[in-house]
């Protein structure tokens, strides 16, 4: 359609002279030149287009100004007859209001040139047959499309072969769909679906600039074999194919679009190092690192190897330096990912990189220069070999990472290994779940052979010799104080019975040792520079050995029955007689106990258990006080033989507790003091209820405080 106005086309058929009128009833067929529909209307039509326009404003339809009202002879008027066109007033009317909407008129040329191939070309339409075959499908298609886009179920594919050129020009796209909206829900053509469905083209055409960059990344992480989700860059790389079109206008989520922005804002030196790790992966460089330095804290090892090598060779010291700098920058992708990682950890790791690009744009060619210097490295690692460099490495880790833990063995003749071992904390500049030695642990056994290890290697380097010492310094302390541990244990000392003790070795640690007396419920922590803290701990659990074992000689001495005992039976004894009350008495209790008493019997013990745990911490307390307050021996003795008696004579024993508790705190109580109250209150049961209660819960505290145990 050119840009002619198609209301001047309407106005002309509707604007006739009252003198016509007669003329144009007898014409009620009038025919409309198909000619004219499909080509230019308003070259063979003209007319005064602002009359029509102002008339349609005011009036609002085209049926309120075509009826004509007819007079008779004498002048009375008669019912008006309707204009033959007032049929054709709603047509006309969505026509003049899509005047300015392209797509609606590009649908009615293309439904014209469909009718103009089926007829001859001289045939004259008659203007029901437009409506019937032109108007109507170009509406209903002009509905379909707007329906779609307001649901933003309209396919990609669609919204380019309906929209063409508009698709650049974002005002008149959304000058487009206002049209349609203001067209089809009689409003002023505001609606959210508008500026959402423009955003969401505009997103769509916006896709074609980060095609090349999302190949480039797919095709390096399928080299890397990186398997995890890339869904979103899957479909990114088929921008271009019909298959992307298929997709709905809804596809255009947020989460696309931050794939999109994350890709496009990638800087160009960035991505210059990219393509660089692609060719170098390609010629198998990078798969070839990993088999000689197996995880990023091995690479400042490494680094320091291939510098005794360079010497003082100013290329190999450049090719040193080229190889730490590419390496530090592309570890994030090469050590830090794992098979399993999706395009979520893949850009986590690309941030990395693009502070490393940021501060440093030689690192594209540093690279390359690396991957071309293959041969140099390998003899680099053949010359200085894996074991220094994978040795030290885990050196370093333990010294940064590793928490040495001292805890009781599960064995009973446990030996050093069984209690002391190594776990390194999470690293937290790499993904948890993409580490496996995040959560790895050393025993014994394994410490030992990394210490006989460093102990013959030969370092140059002062870094490596410095992690190398520190580590052995801390391991030799700690295995002093785990050998004093089980000689603490050996000899039966109580206080070690549950002991734990985390060490940690990184020198930024604020708190340096966790020293944990599980019997005491005791938890200990020194800040002091680790060393010094297992220097103090040993000096301590040394000094707590020698007063045990005096302690225990005493106790021997004093109580007979104690020899009949290894200090490993004692130790066990006390560990399962502190549980006895709450629990069942294993057997091997009885048996061990019964050299004692021949037929000893687990009421035996709990009755010689309380009875102990009923001792008083004054053995003065176990007399008669002087009768003006209760003692120990109140409590313990002569209290429960009153209830006794009161009981025996027919008195429930809460009555009997409440009498007693009536009479408290003096201890000047008789028998008959207490029946006389038994037998005047025995009925009021609240009272002896409250009275009892209390009772019970005075005894229990005053033996809490005055008992021994």
């Amino acid at each position: 359609m050119c840009d002619s106005s198609v209301s001047s086309c309407i106005a002309t058929v509707l604007k006739v002279r009252t003198e016509e009128y007669e003329q144009l009833e007898e014409q009620k067929k009038q025919r409309c030149s198909f000619l004219c529909l499909c080509s230019s209307i308003e070259d063979v039509i003209r007319v005064d287009r602002s009359a029509v326009e102002k008339s349609i404003r005011k009036r609002g339809s085209f049926k309120d100004q075509i009826s004509v009202s007819k007079f008779s002879v004498n002048g009375k008027k008669e019912s008006p007859e309707l204009h033959p066109l007032v049929k054709y007033s709603d047509m006309m009317k969505k026509i003049y209001n899509l005047e300015e909407n392209n797509y609606f008129w590009r649908l009615w040329k293309q439904k014209a040139k469909q009718i103009k191939a089926t007829v001859p070309e001289e045939k004259i339409l008659l203007i029901e047959d437009v409506q019937e075959n032109i108007y109507k499908p170009a509406i209903a298609d002009f509905r379909s499309t707007y329906l779609a886009l307001k649901d933003f179920s309209i396919t990609l594919g669609t919204v380019q072969r309906h929209f063409g050129k508009q698709l650049a020009n974002e005002s008149e796209l959304t000058k487009e769909f206002k049209i349609m909206e203001m067209c089809e829900r009689k409003g002023n053509g505001k609606a959210a679906w508008v500026d959402d469905a423009v955003e969401k083209i505009k997103n769509y055409l916006t896709l074609s600039t980060v095609v090349n960059t999302a190949k480039m990344i797919d095709e390096l992480r399928k080299t890397l074999e990186f398997n995890g989700n890339f869904q979103i860059l899957n479909d990114l790389i088929k921008y271009e194919e019909p298959e992307f079109r298929n997709k709905r206008l809804d596809y255009m989520t947020q989460d696309l679009m931050k794939v999109k922005n994350s890709l496009s804002n990638l800087p160009e030196d960035m991505l210059d190092f990219l393509r660089e790790l692609l060719e170098c992966t390609r010629k198998g460089f990078v798969s070839w690192i990993k088999t000689i330095i197996k995880d990023k804290t091995e690479i400042p090892v490494f680094v320091d190897l291939a510098s005794i090598s360079a010497g003082e060779n100013d290329i190999d010291i450049d090719k040193v330096r080229f190889f730490r700098d590419a390496m530090a920058a592309s570890a994030p992708i090469i050590f830090y990912l794992s098979p399993t990682s999706g395009f979520e950890q893949f850009s986590a790791a690309l941030s990395f990189i693009s502070e490393a690009t940021a501060k440093d744009n030689n690192l594209p060619k540093k690279l390359k220069d690396s991957c071309n210097n293959r041969d140099w490295i390998q003899m680099v690692h053949d010359s200085r070999g894996s074991i220094e460099c994978s040795s030290i490495s885990q050196a370093r880790n333990i010294n940064s990472r590793g928490i040495f833990i001292i805890s009781a063995p599960q064995k009973c003749k446990a030996a050093l290994e069984d209690c002391v071992s190594v776990q390194l904390l999470q690293d937290t500049t790499e993904e948890a779940s993409q580490t496996d030695q995040n959560a790895k642990e050393y025993s014994l056994a394994q410490l030992t052979e990394l210490q006989n290890k460093l102990m013959l290697i030969t370092t140059k380097t002062e870094q490596g010799r410095e992690e190398a010492n520190r580590f052995l310094e801390i391991l030799e302390k700690v295995q002093m104080v785990g050998r004093l541990y089980l000689q603490l244990l050996s000899v039966g000392n109580i206080l070690f019975i549950d002991w734990k003790a985390d060490i940690y070795c990184n020198a930024q640690h604020r708190v340096k040792v966790y020293t944990e007396f599980g019997i005491a419920g005791i938890l200990v922590q020194s800040t002091r520079p680790v060393l010094e803290e297992l220097d103090g701990l040993c000096k301590a659990m040394e000094h707590c050995l020698v007063e045990w074992k005096k302690y225990l000689e005493t106790q021997r001495d004093t109580y007979y029955h104690l020899n009949l005992f290894a200090a490993r039976q004692l130790f066990y004894l006390c560990s399962k007689l502190a549980e006895a009350h709450n629990s069942v008495i294993e057997p091997q209790i009885l048996n061990m106990l019964s050299v004692i008493k021949h037929d000893v019997k687990a009421e035996d013990i709990r009755k010689a258990l309380e009875q102990a745990l009923m001792t008083p911490v004054d053995p003065v307390n176990t007399a008669t006080g002087d009768k003006k307050s209760v003692t120990w021996h109140d409590y313990v003795i002569r209290f429960p033989q009153l209830i006794k008696s009161l009981a025996e004579s027919g008195y429930d024993t809460s009555v009997a507790k409440a009498a007693l508790q009536s009479c408290l705190p003096n201890s000047d109580i008789t028998e008959q003091k207490l029946m006389n109250f038994a037998f005047k209150r025995r009925n009021d049961k609240e009272e002896i209820e409250n009275l009892s209660k209390l009772y019970e819960k005075q005894r229990a505290a005053f033996l809490q405080k005055s008992s021994k145990f």
